[in-house]
């Protein structure tokens, strides 16, 4: 795994030559993607293209969808308070009835 150092050509001597290096690194996916490198479809920028799109497609869902349940949220939590509140009448109603009904006696004017 030696660099192989390209050297920089310049025609002015002024300018700042840095020279390039590339080293060949072996990894395993990229010897395989290389030598598939006849196929267009299977080059390595083909398939990051692909995820890249696909991530990007993935991204943009998944926000209309947490949309979709922050919206749906809202309206549960609307519909159960709306619930509540009626439920909390017909409890405050049954018990004026039963007052009515079963509480008719006389009633001691120290507790009022």
């Amino acid at each position: 795994m030696t660099p192989n150092v390209i050297p920089a050509t310049t025609t002015n001597p002024t300018e700042l030559i840095i020279p390039g290096a590339s080293i060949d690194n072996g990894l395993f996916l990229g010897t395989i993607f290389d030598s598939l490198s006849d196929l267009d479809f299977l080059s390595l920028d083909s398939i990051l293209n692909f995820l890249d799109i696909a991530w990007s497609i993935y991204a943009i869902l998944a926000y209309i969808f947490c949309i979709f349940l922050l919206i749906l949220y809202v309206y549960a939590s609307t519909r159960y308070n709306q619930l509540s509140e009626l439920r909390d009448e017909l409890i405050k109603n049954r018990e004026k009835i039963y007052d009515e009904r079963f509480r008719t006696g006389a009633k001691n004017n120290r507790l009022e």
